[in-house]
């Protein structure tokens, strides 16, 4: 039976705490001082297990959501450098209301970063209305287009299922 390496280091401190203690018990003559010193740390151990579980949690907490939205920054990435551009500027396009928004759509895909994120801060400023109030010829189209978008981006899904795994 193979032993992990935790409980091996586990059963070592211990016995050098007891081998401790019992020297400084019986080789030292210290016995009040011993039972003392046994008494304050087995009094204190409630707080050392406290503040270490404390810190311990916050340390992994904080890892865990640092490897969640470096996972979440990864999928959006995929939608929108594969598809997702696209498809709200189809949803866009439709639109009566955003005419503004339909021109900077347009030219999204030679932006820098630092236009992109210009962009995403007048964009938050701004009400966004989508109106899909067409008529049935317009709509037919408008779903058959979107249809046609989802089937050439099948990969593009696949990809985001993969990658959206959190475990």
């Amino acid at each position: 039976m193979k032993i992990n390496w935790k409980i091996k280091l586990g059963i070592i401190l211990l016995l050098t705490s007891i081998a401790m203690y019992c020297f400084a018990f019986f080789a030292l003559n210290e016995h009040e001082k011993v039972i003392f010193y046994l008494v304050i740390d087995f009094a204190f151990m409630p707080l050392d297990v406290l503040v270490v579980v404390l810190v311990v949690e916050g340390i992994i907490n904080k890892k865990e959501k640092e490897n969640i939205l470096e996972k979440l920054d990864m999928i959006m990435s995929v939608f929108f450098s594969e598809f997702g551009t696209e498809f709200l500027s189809k949803f866009i396009n439709i639109s009566n209301k955003n005419e503004k928004i339909n021109k900077l759509l347009k030219d999204l895909n030679v932006w820098s970063d630092k236009e992109f994120n210009n962009f995403l801060k007048d964009l938050k400023k701004t009400d966004l209305e989508i109106n899909l109030d067409l008529d049935i010829d317009q709509r037919k189209e408008f779903l058959t287009d979107l249809k046609q978008l989802l089937v050439e981006n099948r990969g593009v899904f696949n990809k985001i299922i993969r990658k959206s795994k959190f475990t």
